[in-house]
This record gives C-alpha cells, sequence and structure tokens, in this order.
C-alpha cells in the first residue's frame, strides 16, 4: 500500500458530504479521449510511460543521486520492528524524519547533535566474538562454494565468529536534529511538487465510482494524526480508501487513481515494485484524462524506484493495468454520467509506517 499501517483505528462518522466541487477542466484537457480507438489509446499511453520512465532514469541516474544513495548506504537499516518504533516515536512529536544515526556516527560523518536535542530510542543488538572450533574452520573451508551461491559469504580464514545474544536500548538521532557543514549532507534529487488545479467532476466520480465497484468505501477525512506527507491510505482489513481533504481536487483525483491501483493489483504493504507500479499507473491515467501529475510522479516514482531495473521489471504490469484502467474509467465517463456523491467524513486514529522518510507518499 501507499502507507503500511498497524490498525488501531477509531472512526468517528460524520454527516454525508460531497467531495469539493471542482471547475471543468479547460476543453484542451478533456480533448477527444471519447473516440480514441484502441490503437490511438495504446499509442498515447506508450508516450506517456515513455516520458515518465526517462524522466525517472535522469534523476536516478544523476550525480547527486549517486551521492545522496552513498550518503544513505553509511547508516544502520533498521527492522520493521525499530521502523515502526521510530515512526510512533515521530509522530508523537510531529515530526518528519529521515535517516537515523548514534552520537558517535553522526562525529564521524562530520555532523554534531544540536544542543538539547533528545534522541529516539531503538533495540540494538548484543553482539559477542568467539573462537571457531578447528571442526567449525575446517567446515567454513569446505562449504564455501555453497555459501555463495547462496549470498551467505564468510571468510574461511577468520578464527572468529559473530554472535547475537540478545538486545539493548540504544540511542539514536534524526539528520534533522544534526547541525554540519554542507558538505557532509548530499543534497537529495527527489522532488515531489503538490498537484494543483481543478479536476472535472465526471472525472472524479468514474474514480470514486471505480473504487466503490471493487468493495470498497471512500472517505475523505482531515487526517490530523497523518504524517504531514501523506495523502492517502488504502486498507484492505476495513476495505477502506481515506484521501485527505486539503489537497487540491485534481491531487485527490491523482491519490483516487494511486489507490485504486494498490487494490487492483492486491498489493498488501508498501515496497519499491508496488509504489513505483501505484504511482506510475496513477500519473498515466491522470495524462490520459487530460491531468499533468508529472511534476509530482516523477519525483515520487524515482524514490522508490531507485534503479532502472524496477521500472523495467514492472512495465508490462503497468502498461496493462493502465490501458484497462483508462478503457474502464472512459465508459463510465461516458454512459453513466454524474454519479450520486454519498462520500463519508470521518476523522481516523492509525499508527503509520512512513517506509520511505522524506518523500511525499499518496
Amino acid at each position: 500500500m501507499s502507507e503500511t499501517t498497524i490498525n488501531a483505528t477509531q472512526s468517528t462518522e460524520g454527516e454525508r458530504i460531497s467531495p469539493p466541487d471542482p471547475k471543468p477542466l479547460p476543453p484542451a484537457a478533456k480533448s477527444n479521449k471519447y473516440r480514441l480507438t484502441k490503437e490511438e489509446r495504446t499509442k498515447r499511453l506508450e508516450a506517456a510511460f515513455n516520458e515518465l520512465n526517462s524522466a525517472v532514469e535522469k534523476i536516478i541516474t544523476s550525480d547527486d543521486w549517486r551521492k545522496y544513495l552513498d550518503f544513505q548506504s553509511r547508516f544502520n537499516k533498521y527492522s520493521a520492528r525499530n521502523t515502526l518504533w521510530l515512526q510512533a516515536q515521530a509522530r508523537e512529536r510531529n515530526m518528519e524524519v529521515s535517516v537515523f544515526a548514534s552520537f558517535g556516527t553522526w562525529k564521524k560523518q562530520g555532523r554534531t547533535v544540536k544542543r538539547g536535542e533528545h534522541g529516539f530510542r531503538v533495540l540494538a543488538p548484543i553482539v559477542y566474538q568467539h573462537e571457531k572450533s578447528e571442526l567449525e574452520i575446517e567446515a567454513d573451508q569446505r562449504n564455501i562454494g555453497a555459501m555463495k551461491l547462496s549470498g551467505n559469504i564468510a571468510d574461511p580464514s577468520k578464527t572468529t565468529e559473530s554472535e547475537v545474544r540478545g538486545f539493548t536500548l540504544a540511542t539514536v538521532f534524526d539528520l534533522s536534529q544534526t547541525d554540519g557543514p554542507p558538505e557532509t549532507l548530499p543534497k537529495n534529487p527527489v522532488r515531489v511538487t503538490p498537484i494543483v488545479g481543478q479536476c472535472d467532476q465526471g472525472i472524479f466520480n468514474a474514480l470514486v465510482t471505480e473504487i466503490k465497484a471493487t468493495g470498497y468505501e471512500v472517505k475523505f477525512v482531515d487526517g490530523e494524526d497523518w504524517t504531514p506527507s501523506m495523502n492517502g491510505r488504502t486498507t484492505p482489513k476495513i476495505r477502506t480508501v481515506e484521501i485527505r481533504n486539503s489537497l487540491s481536487p485534481a491531487a485527490q483525483a491523482k491519490t483516487l487513481a494511486h489507490e485504486l491501483t494498490h487494490i487492483v493489483l492486491e498489493h498488501d504493504h508498501s515496497d519499491s515494485r508496488s509504489e513505483t507500479e501505484a504511482e506510475s499507473i496513477a500519473y498515466l491515467v491522470m495524462n490520459h484524462l487530460g491531468i499533468d501529475a508529472g511534476e509530482y510522479s516523477f519525483g515520487y516514482v524515482a524514490g522508490w524506484a531507485n534503479n532502472t531495473d524496477t521500472m523495467l521489471r514492472s512495465a508490462e504490469t503497468i502498461r496493462r493495468v493502465a490501458t484497462k484502467l483508462c478503457y474502464d474509467l472512459d465508459n463510465r465517463i461516458e454512459k453513466e454520467g454524474p454519479v450520486a456523491n454519498t462520500i463519508t467524513q470521518s476523522t481516523t486514529r492509525d499508527v503509520h509506517i512512513d517506509v520511505s522518510p522524506g518523500l511525499e507518499l499518496s
């Protein structure tokens, strides 16, 4: 999903309201899409996909991106439990967090923790070194070929071995809690620009109806307890899609398409593949419907994809699902016309894991 959640949901349903009443798009944005042949629709989607792929590749092959990934690689990767705990602590402080490290690690990177900052708690392994027995050393030497094949590389010449015997509490600090010269903080080249503007009511209604046809309820919420970067959320356990109220109509439409893709592809958590697919398809659908989401989607996809291999592995899925959604939405807009807006507004409390800190999630 766009956002991985641990459900502790307490919803208080309010009055039934309609989504924001958007103004129609300019005529050019609603050109002759309903008269497109299958070949024309495929050609248009392929052109948009190529544009997306080129924009993402430009970002993730840049020198700034390589420096940024090198910077990220110097820090610990936390377990799912530690990630959940860190995000819960950040939520309590209403902080946006990105990279965590210990006081000593930040010092090695040329940065210092600001005076008065309070650290975050994590579970750290207690590691002991023990001497290998002669039998263990001989076994490592015999099995080195198998270990290479499995990816579990061990040095057979080493006479000691690490062993985790428990865990202890450790203190770490977020990047925002440190100071240092500019050269110690490589620029993140990924930028996502919020989508502004209106959305044709027929398009908006069609997206809502497509989601409701899958058995999910659509709610527009204040998201008071969400992280600031969170635009929407799909929760399969309660079959609900929630969209932030304060987004522009065009941004809400894009987020609806993103969450619809998660449902169609049965994504059950956020990872590189699921988020790359969902946002790429949402971009293609919006492009087809006359809404330009490139300034947002290009950076979002680049941040999740990390490399062009992810795009290539998902290319066929992206094309196939985008083609079907465009066809279904065209038919719904053309044949059904406006639909009743019976969207529930509610306030929700939920624990959220922002699996890609620093990126806007939709």
